[in-house]
């Protein structure tokens, strides 16, 4: 099953770097670093996950969260899909691919 699942693209390296991650997107040239919460989920998105189960991993870290952090998480899914960091693997196909 898919529903939603993103995971980190092929072609991105990725390394901590003093407690973050620094994310290279090399069909733009461009490095990223992630913030603290990102860092936290970026293991995650190797096997692909969702936006809920990431919420849920924020939660298991911090302990109470804003209502907003769905949203939140939601949009910043959204935005590393666009940069190319994520691909988003949509509906319920039966092999996960993408």
């Amino acid at each position: 099953m898919c529903a939603d699942r993103y995971r980190i693209a092929n072609d991105i390296a990725a390394r901590e770097v003093a407690g973050q991650v620094l994310v290279f997107v090399p069909d733009q040239g461009k490095f990223l670093w992630l913030n603290e919460s990102a860092t936290v989920i970026w293991p995650a998105l190797d096997d692909g996950t969702t936006a809920g189960e990431l919420v849920e991993l924020l939660r298991d870290h911090y302990g109470m969260l804003p209502d907003s952090v769905l949203d939140d998480v939601s949009e910043w899914l959204r935005d590393m899909e666009a940069r190319r960091v994520l691909n988003r693997c949509v509906g319920a196909t039966g092999g996960g691919s993408e």
